[in-house]
């Protein structure tokens, strides 16, 4: 009976949510209008490949595609771990995951610039609709056959799957916006895909869903992000794919012909353009901190003695955080601008860390509440890195490929720096939040370099 409800409930929100919520329907083809130079702080913004629209219901598919596809992806996010421990044993199960991860990491740094080159040559959508099918195929096998190996192809599936909506949509973004409207856009992109992860994750645990119907929910539930992505117009011009896609055609026949060690070096490609070397360091140090996760959650347990129910209260707080502070940023970035956005996103983020290094569990709870704000420092800074991309020239795509390649450089760096923090502070200093002052030292940082550079 509970199984029937929730279908009937996944139903009716795939039907209402995009065509009542956000307004989705068919649209016209998006009509290009002439560009010009436009300033926000010093930073110029000059396009030549979007399809500039200030209406919101053009993107009305694509922000339901990435709720959905976070909320299908999320639902089952937790459910390999324990079934994998169940068939395998704790220590390889472990070492399958790890292997997942690191997997998924090499495919998006070495698959992003790719990717990048083929959204140039032949359009945005239809990369947009094929990112899904991964994880549909991986959760329809999941559903009918829940072993081992479908659930690890599953979860590396949804890795790849939610890297390349997310790498998809900020390209979208940037073809239809400019300056603080783009901040804008992604905080609203930023607070779909929090409320999607918290929607997901909250309703899996509330239902006791065997594993093969938790997999059919998923499934039927990323199918419905396909069909959002089918409704999505093209957002680059034509002319402009044209003289891309030459270009992007040839960069793609070199791509395939690198090899993988080549590919992991063109990942730090993009940190050679001078003009964007600041505003990539921005987004590293913003991004960085998000890779603490598994550490933090031994770090709980450990120093703290969080139990598993304290943990995911927390975890279900700071969602919601995060939720205000992209909404909140979203809205502030039109009244105050990137410069003083960004400033105050990276203030607002140290004041987390702060809380755990004085005062524990309890100075983290109350740090995330007072610093919500931390959770928007990436809108401004995208925002920053994509009208100087543009102002250099650089194909969408492949800025989109490149940005991507050299962040999931993180996904590998991260985990092993704070685990290296960690430990070893613990070891041989006798300091165990030695990772909090480190991401006290990065919102520092962050905050300066945004004062000196984006004024």
């Amino acid at each position: 009976m509970t199984m029937r409800r929730f279908l009937m409930f996944t139903s009716l929100l795939l039907f209402f949510f995009p065509h009542h919520v956000i307004g989705m329907k068919r649209l016209r083809p998006l009509k290009p209008v002439p560009t010009a130079d436009a300033k926000v702080g010093n930073l110029k913004k000059v396009t030549d490949t979007a399809t500039i629209t200030n209406d919101e219901t053009s993107l009305a598919p694509l922000r339901a595609t990435l709720f959905l596809m976070v909320w299908g992806s999320s639902f089952v996010a937790f459910r390999p771990a324990p079934a994998l421990i169940e068939r395998l044993g704790t220590a390889d199960a472990t070492k399958l995951l790890s292997a997942i991860s690191a997997t998924a990491a090499l495919i998006e740094i070495t698959g992003s610039p790719l990717i990048g080159s083929i959204m140039d040559s032949t359009g945005r959508k239809p990369v947009l609709v094929c990112a899904a099918l991964p994880l549909l195929g991986a959760n329809i096998l999941a559903s009918f056959a829940p072993s081992a190996i479908s659930l690890g192809l599953s979860k590396l599936s949804g890795m790849i799957s939610v890297a390349l909506i997310v790498l998809t949509s900020q390209t979208i973004l940037s073809d239809t916006r400019t300056g603080a409207s783009l901040s804008a856009a992604f905080g609203m992109n930023a607070f779909l895909t929090s409320l999607g992860f918290l929607l997901g994750a909250l309703s899996a645990s509330q239902l006791s869903l065997s594993l093969r119907h938790a997999y059919a929910v998923s499934s039927f539930t990323i199918a419905g992000a396909i069909v959002a992505a089918s409704f999505m117009k093209e957002t680059l011009l034509r002319s402009t794919t044209k003289r891309e896609g030459d270009l992007s055609a040839s960069s793609s026949r070199e791509k395939q012909q690198q090899s993988v060690l080549s590919r992991l070096l063109s990942a730090t490609r993009i940190l050679r353009r001078k003009n964007l070397r600041i505003f990539v360091t921005l987004l590293m140090i913003s991004t960085l901190p998000q890779h603490m996760g598994d550490v933090f959650q031994i770090y709980s347990k450990s120093e703290w003695n969080i139990d598993a129910k304290e943990y995911a209260s927390f975890i279900s707080m700071f969602g919601v955080v995060g939720i205000t502070g992209n909404l909140v940023g979203s809205a502030l970035v039109k009244r105050i601008g990137i410069p003083r956005l960004t400033m105050l996103a990276f203030l607002s983020s140290i004041a987390t860390p702060l809380g755990a290094t004085l005062f524990q569990f309890k100075g983290t709870m109350i740090g995330a509440v007072v610093g919500f704000l931390g959770s928007a420092q990436g809108l401004g800074v995208n925002a920053a890195f994509i009208s100087e991309g543009q102002r250099s020239g650089i194909p969408q795509g492949q800025l989109a490929g490149e940005r991507s390649s050299m962040l999931a450089l993180l996904k590998i760096f991260g985990p092993i720096m704070y685990s290296t923090l960690y430990v070893q502070g613990r070891d041989r200093l006798g300091i165990t939040s030695l990772p909090f002052i480190f991401n006290i030292c990065l919102g520092s940082f962050g905050f300066l370099l945004s004062l000196l550079y984006l004024r």
